[in-house]
């Protein structure tokens, strides 16, 4: 984005000192003045909209929302994640990891997996999610990592199923949610 601010329209050199000065000149020295304020304004405003933060801006709450950007990579409540990885596996640990905000898990013929162990994360900021969706059956499955509460090992016994981790730095924990 090209600024439209243009300091060179305002006269600096105006009013010359010891003259009488025409009023004509500061008119336009404050119209142009006012001008360029204005796309100040509005420029701000535009990338205040658009733009992520690190910290808020003074007198508010962070907010950069949930969005994608290019890539498959989102943005959610203000954590850089992968959107997606499908994982194939015959039982196999899978070791989650906070670059990926949700995992998709098959075997190689969608046939019931009997044993399956997911490894999450020890620690996260608070409130950073993971889900989990299996899309074949799995018979028991295995938490390790981390105290997850709420999330059974019969959980994805029937397939097509979606368990959604929120992690409570309080109590280092993850909360099926």
């Amino acid at each position: 984005m090209t600024s439209q601010v243009d300091p060179t329209i305002i006269d600096g050199t105006y009013p010359v000192a010891g003259q009488d000065n025409n009023s004509q000149g500061f008119r336009d020295n404050f119209t142009n003045i006012r001008t360029n304020l204005t796309y100040v304004k509005e420029e701000l405003e535009d990338l205040q909209s658009k733009v992520l933060l690190k910290s808020a801006l003074t007198g508010t709450t962070l907010d950069n929302g949930d969005l994608t950007l290019s890539g498959n990579i989102t943005v959610q409540r203000g954590f850089i994640t992968k959107a997606a990885r499908h994982v194939t596996t015959t039982g196999a640990t899978i070791t989650a990891n906070l670059l990926t905000q949700h995992y998709y898990i098959d075997s190689a013929s969608s046939a019931t997996i009997a044993a399956q162990t997911v490894a999450v994360p020890a620690s996260a900021e608070d409130g950073r999610t993971l889900n989990i969706t299996a899309l074949c059956p799995i018979t028991t499955t295995t938490w390790s990592g981390a105290t997850i509460k709420y999330a059974p090992s019969n959980i994805f016994a029937s397939g097509n199923v979606t368990v959604r981790l929120q992690f409570e730095s309080a109590t280092s924990t993850w909360l099926r949610s």
